[in-house]
């Protein structure tokens, strides 16, 4: 265990959610726990979780960890908490996806570069479920030729297929191959975020600028192909969270002018805005369940849960939830609380 001074704690969290009931684990230590009214498992995990991904039956958990500025780790738990493996990288890895049945495991991270630490040196790496790299991917240069992008965002569809990304600035789509068939270029803002269906038929891009007090942001859908479907400018301050359902139903994005203030966004596949709601910060994480019944969010304070039409059904507070996951129907949600890496 590593105890933590002055940095709040880190850690994951699994918890067997009833109706209306509240999470009360509070990690004090870099941890992985899992709940099920009460502590089922827990594991010590070097580095800061910054992304979680669950297999749709919750049977096998994708951690993504950095551990410095230019190192990281993907791990693989089972249920039972068993870590199956661990693969050690020289990239900060700050995003994590699996495939439906757990077959498959795609990560993304970047590299802090000076003493500013800039983003850069983006890649991309593919796993079997035993650990196996099948592919890589290393972003592209920026416009002006001097730094490699960073990628912030993966996803991989439900059987593993195809795999949606993010750099800074662009949308990308590859096949299990690792070969990219399309990608979107920001045409607005500076900055991109991206979430596809399960099977990636749809995929729902956000074109934003950061912070509060520019033009509107875009929120765009794709279908499969690349083709344009719809696009709205509704979000008007810089947006933190991102996420499509798994059947391409709906599209949640998290907004906010400052630390204290957010909105949580829900679309419609073609394109109406269905509700807003105010949050005491922005949401910075965002998941929908397979069944369409809940949507979790992270925030600075904790975590939130909501049914599909905006009603609160349960609440965290206590320490930052800065990745989220759930489970197909909702019963599990996955949090990682927030740390520096230190």
């Amino acid at each position: 265990m590593i105890v933590i001074g002055s940095a709040r704690g880190q850690g994951i969290l699994v918890s067997k959610l009833l109706l209306g009931a509240t999470l009360s684990l509070f990690a004090i230590a870099p941890i992985v726990a899992v709940l099920q009214q009460g502590v089922l498992w827990q594991h010590s995990s070097y580095g800061a979780p910054n992304s979680i991904a669950l297999s749709n039956d919750g049977s096998f958990i994708a951690v993504g960890l950095q551990t410095g500025p230019a190192s990281g780790s993907i791990q693989l738990y089972d249920k039972a908490g068993s870590l199956l493996w661990t693969r050690t990288v020289d990239w900060a890895i700050g995003s994590i996806s699996i495939s439906a049945n757990g077959s498959y495991i795609v990560a993304s991270g970047y590299q802090l570069i000076g003493r500013l630490g800039v983003y850069e040196n983006g890649g991309i790496f593919f796993y079997d479920r035993n650990g196996t790299q099948l592919w890589n991917y290393t972003a592209g240069y920026d416009q002006s030729g001097q730094f490699r992008l960073p990628i912030f965002q993966v996803q991989l569809s439900s059987d593993g297929s195809t795999v949606v990304g993010a750099t800074q600035s662009s949308a990308l789509l590859f096949d299990d191959h690792g070969t990219l068939l399309w990608s979107h270029n920001a045409t607005l803002g500076q900055f991109v975020r991206v979430s596809g269906s399960s099977n990636e038929s749809y995929v729902a891009v956000a074109d934003y600028y950061p912070g509060s007090g520019y033009p509107p942001n875009e929120v765009f859908l794709f279908n499969r192909q690349g083709t344009k479907l719809w696009n709205s400018s509704a979000v008007t301050d810089g947006i933190d969270g991102f996420a499509m359902s798994h059947d391409g139903r709906f599209v949640a994005v998290g907004s906010g002018p400052n630390g204290e203030n957010g909105t949580l966004y829900l679309y419609s596949n073609v394109g109406s805005l269905l509700w807003t709601r105010h949050v005491n910060s922005p949401p910075f994480s965002i998941a929908v369940s397979g069944d369409d019944s809940t949507i979790v969010i992270g925030t600075n304070w904790g975590a939130i849960g909501y049914d599909i039409q905006g009603n609160v059904i349960w609440t965290y507070n206590g320490a930052s939830a800065g990745s989220m996951a759930v489970s197909s129907d909702g019963s599990y949600v996955l949090a990682g609380l927030w740390a520096d890496w230190q």
